[in-house]
């Protein structure tokens, strides 16, 4: 997840008046009293993961280690994570899992039984001037610049409702910072002048040059990047943008303005590597553009698609992940808004909304050029079962459309002309408000009430009908953080989800469950899990010489609670059983995103 680009999340216990968003002065109490609802706050009881939200010491320097059990021998390449380390500078803490800055860690498998982990703090703009200042000279998702202690006791309620149903109410952080000055010490024209984070800490893609250079970037929900080497981890270009199209003057503005997907989609039969810019525009409208790299370019130079508006009165939205096809590259936009007025000096949770009175839109665009060729929404929704959509804690009832999506899984064309597309579907954005470490941290219970409502959800548009979309839950069970075989099923039909789950919101803490699911049986067909124990991002990597879809193995690595370190798990994915665990000898903290690279055949990469 962004540290700059996310929801507002409410801080206090009570709502302040909004010139934006009016609010109806109910607590959480009283709001649930009234939708005849209980109040969701429970006793508080402090997270068994809290030790894993702290800085590590880095670098770590390159260790062996021996791992129990039988790595396959065609295992061999390198897994690289992205891990938000540093949580604090001077008397600034980070407020939320999203605002710790950057880290890189990196696993190298050779086939055999010795795992070499190795780890460095990502040298961006950001991380220097934390460093040399001893403050945060910079606004991130939840932390506001120079915001001191993070708030700590976990009792924050859910925000309250809106008269309408467009937004919760969100008191300001900013109001009551007093000390919102720009350091005089070190000063960064960009970073501590303007405020900007840039300090992409969620997700790792890999590029080529012509000269068949890799280059290792770093990314987050905007157009910034932050280039690491492959062997050591060394930080080589600092960004905020490592293009050649952007550099020269003013780049580090022209990197900052536009918001993007943390995910780029890589073809592995093309080189073809996709994206989006989104801009903002108060006077003609805000409007988004399709990226597009392949591999080999002479220039290391992305190409452009043209803009296109969003529809009139609207904004851009947070999209932290898209689909691809075949044909066509689908930018599905859900009704999580964000505030041009504010985004420009507040912490990202008070400049955006979600209003639940607007359907999902799908905006379908030619991959050859860029071009929009079809719209879609969410309006005329068909819900095969239970519908994802409806009254939440945080709003009440909106559109049966009102769809918010974290993560997209797979896409493919039909014979119809109809698009299947599927993701991790939610009811709003509430997510963003339950990451903040008030609750992650202090009072679990209330993070996993923002967390267990994810669903992996299909959506399918057909232009040749009435308008109308049919959309299911697949698995009526909390998922997230999918991987599939994306190196031979990407964009195509397929069977098998990887991803992570709770056992129950009631007693775990953080994702404590890996899980297989079957599509073609809409259920989960296994489950990893053991005590104490918290997972991360299920990453699949194909055997390459396998015959079957699910032909391959699971790489997860596995916070323990109880000891405080972290092990590397490897899975047999047809069947989940363990193949192989190497300690890994240091705590790994709590992560979103990373790649696993392949050091034979074509040295693609596989992952988020």
């Amino acid at each position: 997840m962004p540290q700059q680009i996310f929801a507002h999340v409410v801080m206090r216990s009570w709502c302040l008046a909004s010139l934006l968003f009016p609010c109806s002065g109910l607590d959480l109490f009283e709001f649930s009293k009234q939708n005849g609802q209980q109040d969701i706050s429970t006793p508080r009881q402090r997270s068994k993961l809290a030790a894993g939200f702290a800085t590590q010491k880095l670098p770590i320097e390159k260790h062996a280690m021996t791992a129990k059990g039988r790595i396959p021998d065609w295992l061999k390449g390198t897994l690289y994570r992205n891990v938000p380390n540093t949580y604090e500078a001077g008397e600034d803490e980070a407020w939320a899992w999203v605002d710790a800055l950057a880290s890189i860690h990196s696993l190298d498998f050779n086939g055999s039984a010795i795992v070499q982990h190795q780890a460095k703090d990502l040298e961006t703009r950001s991380f220097k001037s934390a460093k040399k200042n001893g403050r945060f000279n910079f606004n991130g998702y939840m932390t506001p610049k120079h915001g001191g202690k993070r708030p700590t006791g976990g009792h924050l309620p859910f925000p309250c409702s809106s008269s309408h149903s467009t937004a919760p109410c969100k008191p300001d952080p900013m109001l009551g910072n007093s000390e919102s000055t720009t350091s005089e010490s070190h000063p960064d024209p960009v970073v501590d002048i303007l405020g900007f984070a840039m300090d992409p800490n969620v997700d790792i893609q890999k590029f080529t040059r012509k000269d068949g250079t890799e280059m290792l970037l770093a990314l987050t929900d905007q157009t910034l990047y932050t280039s690491f080497d492959s062997k050591t981890l060394s930080t080589i270009d600092e960004g905020p943008c490592t293009w050649q199209d952007c550099k020269g003057p003013f780049s580090e503005l022209n990197a900052a303005k536009a918001v993007s997907a943390a995910h780029w989609k890589y073809d592995f039969e093309t080189g073809e590597h996709f994206n989006f810019a989104g801009y903002f525009n108060p006077v003609l409208g805000d409007g988004y553009k399709m990226i597009k790299y392949v591999d080999g370019d002479p220039e290391f130079k992305r190409v452009f698609g043209p803009e296109f508006k969003v529809r009139k009165d609207s904004h851009l939205s947070f999209v932290h992940s898209f689909h691809l096809t075949q044909n066509y590259m689908i930018l599905q936009q859900p009704p999580a808004f964000y505030s041009m007025k504010d985004i420009v000096s507040k912490p990202a949770f008070n400049a955006s909304y979600y209003d639940a009175d607007v359907p999902t839109e799908w905006h379908v665009l030619e991959r050859s050029t860029g071009k929009k060729v079809a719209h879609f929404d969410a309006a005329k929704v068909r819900w095969t079962g239970r519908r994802l959509t409806g009254q939440t804690y945080f709003r009440q009832e909106g559109v049966p459309g009102s769809i918010f999506h974290s993560h997209t899984v797979n896409a493919f064309e039909n014979a119809d002309g109809s698009i299947t597309m599927d993701f991790i579907g939610w009811p709003d954005m509430a997510i963003f408000y339950g990451i903040g470490l008030e609750l992650m941290v202090d009072n679990p219970r209330d993070y996993q009430e923002t967390w267990e409502p994810a669903r992996l959800t299909r959506c399918t548009i057909n232009a040749s009908d009435d308008g109308s979309c049919d959309c299911e839950i697949l698995v009526d069970k909390n998922f997230g953080l999918p991987n599939f075989n994306v190196e031979r099923f990407q964009s195509k039909p397929y069977n098998f989800v990887y991803g992570t789950s709770i056992a129950d919101k009631m007693t775990s803490d953080f994702v404590d469950q890996l899980v297989k699911v079957d599509i073609s049986k809409r259920e989960i067909v296994h489950i990893w899990s053991e005590a104490n124990c918290f997972v991360t991002e299920p990453v699949f990597i194909a055997n390459p010489a396998g015959s079957h879809e699910d032909d391959g193995v699971i790489i997860s690595i596995i916070y323990d609670a109880a000891r405080g370190t972290s092990f590397t798990l490897i899975l047999d994915s047809a069947d989940f059983s363990e193949l192989a665990r190497a300690d890994v000898g240091y705590a790994i903290q709590p992560h979103y995103h990373g790649r696993f690279c392949k050091h034979y055949g074509d040295r693609g990469c596989v992952g988020s």
